[in-house]
C-alpha cells in the first residue's frame, strides 16, 4: 500500500506557508526601507562634508538656478563638487526614494538624472539674497530625500522650523515635518540634512 499525504495534512503545510510568509513578507520590505533610508543619510553626509570643503576653498556653495526645470533636484545641481576640484569621486546616482515618484515632478519623466535636493539659500531667489527666514538661523544650504513616503514636503522649508521651532517661518505647514522612523516607518516628511546637521534622527 503507499503511502501519501492526506487533503487534510496538504491544507495545514499551505496555511503553515501563508503564515510564514505573511510574517515575512512585510519585514523584508521594512527591512528595505530601513536601508534606504540608511543610505540616504550617509550620502547626504558625505555630500555635506563636500559643500563644506568647497565653501572653505570658494566662500560660497554650489549655486543652483531654481527657475530651469527644477534644476536643484539635479545631480548637476552638485556636479562643482566633483570638477574641476574633487571634493568626492562622484554624486550620488539619486535618492533611493524620489527617482521612483514622477509625478512628484509636476508631470517629469526624466527621473533617471534625479539626485537629492539641494538648495543653496544665497542663490535660492532670483535676486540672489538670503531668504528673511533662513539668514538670522544662519541655514546655508540644505539638502534632502523625498523619504519612504515619496512625497516632496519642501525640506527647503521645514528646516527653519526645525532649527528654530519657535520662529515664524512663511509657508510652513505644521504636517511638513522631518522623516522620524517612530512615526511610522513609512510616514510623513523628508530626510534632510542642512549645515546644522541631520534632523531626521
Amino acid at each position: 500500500m503507499k503511502k501519501a499525504f492526506t487533503l487534510i495534512e496538504l491544507l495545514i503545510v499551505v496555511a503553515i506557508i501563508g503564515i510564514l510568509a505573511a510574517i515575512a513578507v512585510p519585514n523584508f520590505l521594512n527591512a528595505q526601507i530601513r536601508a534606504k533610508v540608511a543610505a540616504a543619510r550617509s550620502e547626504m553626509r558625505s555630500l555635506g562634508d563636500a559643500l563644506e570643503m568647497y565653501f572653505l576653498d570658494h566662500n560660497a556653495y554650489p549655486p543652483f538656478r531654481h527657475d530651469l526645470n527644477n534644476q536643484w533636484r539635479y545631480k548637476g545641481a552638485l556636479a562643482r563638487l566633483t570638477s574641476p576640484v574633487s571634493y568626492m569621486s562622484s554624486i550620488p546616482d539619486s535618492d533611493p526614494f524620489n527617482s521612483e515618484a514622477p509625478e512628484a515632478y509636476g508631470g517629469a519623466t526624466d527621473t533617471g538624472n534625479y539626485g537629492y535636493t539641494y538648495v543653496d539659500y544665497k542663490s535660492f531667489s532670483p535676486n540672489n539674497y538670503w531668504p528673511t527666514w533662513a539668514k538670522p538661523l544662519n541655514i546655508r544650504w540644505v539638502l534632502y530625500s523625498f523619504g519612504p513616503d515619496r512625497n516632496d514636503d519642501v525640506g527647503v522649508i521645514a528646516v527653519g522650523h526645525v532649527v528654530a521651532p519657535h520662529f515664524d517661518i512663511p509657508g510652513w505647514d505644521p504636517s511638513r515635518v522631518p522623516y522620524h522612523p517612530t512615526n511610522g516607518l513609512i510616514s510623513n516628511g523628508d530626510i534632510m540634512r542642512s549645515n546644522h546637521g541631520d534632523h531626521s534622527q
